[in-house]
């Protein structure tokens, strides 16, 4: 199960075009570096800053306890499910996907993804709430 946001249409549109350019610009660095330089490459600061401005905004994975209220509606209506879930984020779980943003300058998470973000796991304990 994932929790995510989908962003609207305008940031969806802006995080494209910046995801573009970015890619375009860590593309042209690796063609244009000699061949048998295998450091990473770093997009332009100005290319990368919109992610972490982004990130910055719309983060909300903070420490603490959560709800999750799970619905699941079908047809005919008599398979209809519904259970409230609590989960906690610890320092440690937050710490972690913070530390995502410190591959941003590679493109990592954004034009690409590594193996290493697997993003958290926690467990569900169904609630009374």
């Amino acid at each position: 199960m994932q929790f995510l946001n989908y962003f609207d249409r305008l940031t969806e549109k802006a995080f494209r075009e910046n995801t573009a350019r970015l890619d375009s610009n860590i593309r042209r660095k690796l063609r244009e570096r000699p061949e048998d330089d295998k450091r990473e490459v770093v997009g332009d600061n100005d290319l990368v800053m919109p992610f972490f401005e982004l990130c910055k905004r719309l983060f909300v994975w903070f420490p603490g306890e959560y709800v999750a209220d799970l619905q699941v509606f079908a047809e005919p209506f008599t398979a209809t499910y519904q259970r409230a879930y609590r989960f906690t984020l610890f320092e440690s779980d937050t710490a972690e996907l913070q530390e995502y943003l410190d591959d941003y300058p590679f493109g990592v998470g954004l034009t690409h993804n590594l193996e290493r973000h697997v993003g958290v796991s926690v467990p569900l304990t169904e609630s009374a709430a």
